[in-house]
């Protein structure tokens, strides 16, 4: 039996956006990959790095 999956919106900046990341370090799978514009939010850098010096981290918010 196969339950009913409903699509998710993913935004993605960065190594996020390269497939074999997403796909493979992540562990995450999509059905398509299109350009996108989330009007009436704003990206914010708000999450410390997980290591000192590390990457940033960010949110999408209104």
């Amino acid at each position: 039996m196969s339950a009913l999956v409903s699509p998710v919106w993913y935004f993605a900046y960065g190594s996020n956006m390269e497939t074999a990341t997403f796909q493979g370090r992540r562990g995450i799978s999509f059905s398509r990959a299109l350009p996108a514009r989330a009007s009436g939010w704003r990206i914010v850098f708000d999450k410390p790095p997980v290591v000192p010096g590390g990457g940033a981290v960010a949110n999408i918010v209104t």
